[in-house]
């Protein structure tokens, strides 16, 4: 733990995720509070600050976090890049930036850092339905859209809006010590999460493809049959690699990867809604027996047929 408090700046733009801003305050609170009643320096000296009032602030931020902006579409974004939203944040951003300062932001605030210069050539995450807008728009960025906090040099980003508790952790955890880290969590009663795979909807990330639509109808009525991704691209009518080349800029996935999540989202639908087996729900979705299917939920969504049910 450092010996003085660290500057931290909250920058709250007009259009902020009031969640991830709440999150943000009260992780760090906490944590100086926690410090404070061990007869220790608090290790967060915390200002908010609105876009326009950055010339307010007279030293670079050690610590400076982006809440998340809730842009939940393409069409939001473009709207925010129009309207000079983005730009202010940036603006803001370099303002108040110094050699040693350290970034965080979550959701589509990661937007904002990649338009402020701040990702070139680092790794990150965002929210995982606008994964394929950000390796598009910003290919020289290392996307790691499964993972839910991303540390990358002075960069930590994290997913959808919940996740900014989990960034929250980790700046703590790197800036107050372990032990502060745990002691946060658990006044919070917040538990450690590793991933956003378990969250990822590939249904919800090619609903406006009407191609990819097709191959996905294709998938779930010949879910317990051997699929080639020959099929998928017939299905949608595509060549195979024109087929591979579109899903993965719309869902950043492999037509195996499709296949598997559509046939685990299949499984934890009759998990929760039937009395089949474990066995017979695995032949109904393309595994051979219960435990291929066990096997492969636990590596995507940490979860298995009977801790669904349990």
């Amino acid at each position: 733990m450092t010996n003085a408090s660290l500057s931290v700046v909250v920058v709250v733009p007009e259009r902020v995720m009031r969640t991830s801003l709440a999150l943000t305050l009260d992780i760090l609170e906490t944590a100086n509070r926690i410090c404070q009643a061990r007869g220790n320096e608090r290790p967060f000296s915390i200002r908010e600050c609105k876009v326009g009032e950055a010339d307010l602030i007279e030293k670079p931020a050690d610590i400076i976090i982006l809440p998340g902006l809730g842009l939940a579409s393409e069409v939001e974004y473009n709207t925010a890049l129009r309207d000079g939203s983005i730009d202010e944040i940036m603006q803001v951003i370099r303002r108040l930036s110094g050699p040693k300062t350290q970034y965080a932001t979550s959701c589509s605030g990661v937007f904002a850092f990649a338009h402020a210069g701040l990702l070139h050539g680092r790794a990150v995450t965002v929210t995982w339905w606008l994964a394929p807008l950000f390796s598009r728009l910003f290919p020289d960025v290392t996307l790691r859209p499964t993972e839910l906090v991303v540390h990358d040099g002075p960069v930590t980003t994290s997913g959808a809006a919940l996740s900014h508790a989990d960034l929250m952790l980790l700046i703590v955890e790197r800036n107050a010590g372990y032990a502060v880290l745990r002691e946060c969590m658990r006044y919070l009663v917040l538990d450690e999460r590793r991933g956003q795979s378990k969250y990822v909807s590939v249904a919800g990330l090619i609903a406006g493809d009407p191609k990819l639509v097709k191959a996905k109808r294709y998938v779930q009525a010949h879910m317990a049959n051997e699929i080639t991704v020959e099929h998928l691209a017939a299905s949608a009518g595509l060549p195979p690699r024109t087929f591979a080349r579109r899903l993965s800029a719309v869902a950043a996935a492999t037509p195996i990867a499709f296949i598997q999540q559509l046939r685990i989202a299949r499984a934890v639908d009759l998990a929760l809604t039937t009395g089949y087996s474990a066995d017979q729900i695995a032949l109904k979705v393309g595994y051979s027996d219960a435990n291929a299917l066990r096997r492969i939920m636990k590596r995507q969504i940490g979860e298995t047929i009977d801790s669904l049910r349990n």
